[in-house]
């Protein structure tokens, strides 16, 4: 790169996904990325708006336009936050992943608009087709929602089942794209029962593209699907990495991520040792006031089973539903609470130490949740959360007390 260029790809405003990538949700708003503020689409797939549309909406011209010249852009502070905190963002991720694109942004206008579409990065949530109802979820990702989000707020204002579409449309733009592709990620929804996954992999296969780094975050309750073993697609596809987002274990997770059976999870992670040893597998917890008394728990039992490593854990703290936020908690349960993230995080950083594993990684993501933590007092909002627990238990027939007696304790203290 010459001089000029070098300091635009290191300022710190710059991302290589609005170049690389376009990210589709289930109802087909469209974005730069996956971090970017789901308030915030740059346009909808369909009606009128193809892939070639909306690569050079206004929004995205205007953010490429503004990383160009070190602006912050607005929808981007999710990556700026967790920069803050000392965590990785996607935003310095890109720049690892994506230099041999910079040609894209030569061939970019002044004002934004880029004079070639190439999908480096494949992120598209193809259908909000999923078989739990997590906690922290809704019907927009999770079909298995809509039920109770009719019961709980009146019926939502789209489908049940959503999909990209038109279909055959998305499909015969895309197929033109896989070639390009060097990264992709698969979420959902739940991606292992997405026909269009197994769709791409059986023409990367096709076509000899095995060599894919493909990403997955799933709920990891399903191996199969269909006709279809993933198993079997991750034994032909040598750069898979899977991410299960596991935020807590036993009764615990089956009420956090309803429709879960933790007997299954864990014979599902045995066979996937048996058959794939070699494929890199992590969880993906996201830390709320719900599983952030037990969660250092379940790391340390899963490590030392033999499931995870100690650093296999990437940590993501809910914030987008601040009345299930950890930040609700009092301040003295608070303070047990990091007293003993200090001691379980001290305890695996050991055991990385011991196995050679990261222990920086360890340390920093266990700080990151203590100083997320303790940075401010929003317990104004522990009323709310207990009155949407309670909602969701009169009509899911659950009691949330049975399964997590430390909320118990708190409730008993409000």
């Amino acid at each position: 790169m010459l001089s000029q260029d070098r300091l635009i790809y290191e300022s710190k405003h710059f991302c290589m996904m609005p170049w690389v990538q376009l990210h589709l949700w289930p109802a087909g708003q469209a974005f730069p990325c996956c971090q970017w503020d789901s308030e915030k689409p740059v346009g909808t797939y369909g009606a009128g708006q193809g892939l070639h549309e909306l690569w050079n909406a206004p929004a995205m011209q205007a953010a490429r336009s503004e990383m160009l010249e070190d602006r912050p852009v607005a929808a981007c502070t999710r990556c700026y936050d967790v920069e803050a905190q000392g965590l990785p963002s996607m935003r310095q991720a890109s720049l690892d992943a994506f230099p041999h694109h910079w040609d894209l942004v030569q061939k970019t206008t002044h004002a934004g608009r880029t004079l070639e579409n190439r999908m480096a990065y494949l992120d598209i949530r193809f259908s909000n087709r999923c078989n739990l109802r997590c906690q922290t979820c809704g019907p927009e990702l999770s079909s298995g929602w809509y039920e109770d989000q009719t019961a709980l707020f009146g019926q939502p204002p789209h489908a049940k089942i959503l999909e990209v579409g038109p279909h055959d449309q998305l499909w015969s733009e895309l197929l033109p794209q896989l070639r390009h592709v060097e990264h992709a990620y698969f979420a959902g929804g739940e991606p292992l029962i997405c026909d269009e996954h197994y769709r791409i992999l059986d023409h990367w296969l096709e076509i000899g593209r095995t060599g894919v780094r493909i990403n997955y975050t799933t709920n990891f309750t399903l191996l199969e699907h269909k006709h279809a073993r993933v198993l079997d697609y991750w034994k032909r596809f040598p750069n898979v990495r899977v991410s299960a987002s596991l935020d807590d274990s036993g009764a615990r997770a089956e009420y956090l991520r309803k429709g879960t059976s933790w007997a299954v999870i864990e014979k599902n992670r045995e066979r996937m040792l048996q058959e794939c040893p070699g494929t890199p597998f992590e969880i993906t917890p996201t830390i709320s006031a719900f599983n952030v008394w037990h969660f250092p728990e379940f790391h340390l039992d899963w490590v030392e089973r033999g499931f995870i490593g100690p650093a296999d854990a990437v940590i993501n703290i809910l914030t987008y539903k601040p009345e299930h936020s950890m930040r609700v908690l009092p301040t003295a349960f608070k303070r047990e609470v990091a007293d003993k993230w200090r001691d379980y995080g001290a305890r695996l950083a050991s055991i990385a130490r011991t196995r050679g594993a990261d222990v920086a990684k360890v340390e920093a993501s266990y700080q990151a949740v203590i100083d997320h933590l303790l940075g401010r007092d929003d317990s104004a909002l522990l009323p709310e959360f207990f009155r949407r627990m309670d909602q969701v238990n009169k009509v899911r027939h659950e009691d949330v007390f049975a399964v997590y007696p430390e909320l118990k304790r708190v409730w008993e203290q409000a």
